[in-house]
């Protein structure tokens, strides 16, 4: 999975809490067989990059699975 939370800007002050919000929830869901019973992964993008930054890092997440 990718989450894109904003890193930086004003929006960045959130990030870090969401990013620790996500992988409590990671390691529960892995905890009980992920879903479907495969593993949860996920992958951060700093959404608070510039627009053509989030959209070259989400194509290549996409494009690698």
């Amino acid at each position: 999975m990718s989450s894109s939370f904003p890193l930086r800007g004003p929006g960045g002050l959130f990030g870090p809490s969401c990013m620790a919000v996500s992988e409590l929830a990671k390691e529960e869901l892995n905890a009980s067989a992920g879903i479907g019973g495969r593993p949860v992964e996920f992958f951060y993008v700093d959404g608070g990059a510039p627009v053509d930054e989030v959209v070259a890092e989400v194509l290549q997440l996409a494009q690698a699975r």
